[in-house]
């Protein structure tokens, strides 16, 4: 009996250890949700750094206009080799853009402009036309800090997998906790 009384004594810490180091070792994953508008012509920019080399992803949310999101390095002169991935749904009249990729540290630029929007017209600041819109760029980069450098409003994030965490690690001492009672 004392013996089977050890054990469990001796399995429950080992898992709320287990639990517990799990939160604390959790990867730091840094999410951002920011706001902007279009200038008059129809485009916006964010501009960000990264600390260390990153999978990231930059989504854009949209309620009345279809966007194409362009992605590239920000190293003070602006051209248009300096874009290196864009993205559009492929639909004229709806959905949203999404771009998928890993970066290294660094600074970086992202261009949102309607359907079918250039590298050209990323890097002009224009589309030709009068086109004022709101968006939301949802940004994550799992292994690094995100540095957004140009006074946008950012809203953190968690990202799913430290909720997961946590909410295992509240689950376990909730568990210990009845447990013991």
């Amino acid at each position: 009996m004392l013996r089977t009384l050890k054990i469990l004594v001796m399995s429950r810490t080992v898992l709320l250890s287990s639990l517990l180091a799990g939160l604390a070792l959790a990867p730091a994953a840094n999410a951002a949700l920011i706001s902007g508008n279009t200038n008059s012509t129809g485009v916006g920019y964010l501009y960000f750094s990264l600390t260390s080399d990153s999978p990231f992803q930059i989504f854009s949310i949209t309620t009345s206009w279809d966007p194409e999101l362009w992605l590239g390095n920000d190293d003070g002169d602006l051209t248009v080799d300096d874009w290196f991935a864009n993205n559009d749904d492929g639909l004229e009249f709806a959905g949203d853009a999404i771009i998928n990729t890993v970066l290294t540290a660094g600074d970086y630029i992202a261009a949102i402009g309607p359907f079918n929007f250039t590298a050209e017209e990323a890097t002009a600041g224009t589309v030709g036309e009068s086109f004022s819109q709101s968006f939301q760029l949802d940004v994550t980069a799992s292994n690094s800090e995100i540095i957004v450098r140009d006074g946008s409003m950012v809203n953190n994030v968690p990202t799913p997998a430290t909720l997961a965490l946590m909410g295992l690690g509240l689950a376990g001492l909730g568990w210990v906790r009845r447990r013991k009672v």
